[in-house]
């Protein structure tokens, strides 16, 4: 009985998952297709949303006073 290594195994199962994945792509069809495309979307808004807030504090922690309370906001700090 041959016996693999650790990394034979994970290289074996890499493998696997990386063709049920491609597998699974090519029988989506175009309704699949625009699910998925979507899901991405909503999702790389959702990181965006999450992200604003810290970068928006860290951008005004290196601001003046009247930068941070500007009106339109500034968003790139101005020395």
């Amino acid at each position: 009985m041959a016996t693999q290594t650790v990394a034979q195994q994970r290289a074996t199962t890499a493998q696997v998952d990386r063709a049920r994945r491609l597998h699974r792509l090519r029988t989506l069809g175009v309704m699949g297709w625009i699910v998925e495309i979507l899901k991405y979307v909503v999702l790389v808004l959702l990181a965006v949303t999450f992200i604003m807030p810290f970068y928006w504090m860290l951008s005004s922690a290196v601001k003046t006073d009247s930068q941070v309370y500007t009106i339109p906001p500034i968003w790139f700090p101005v020395p």
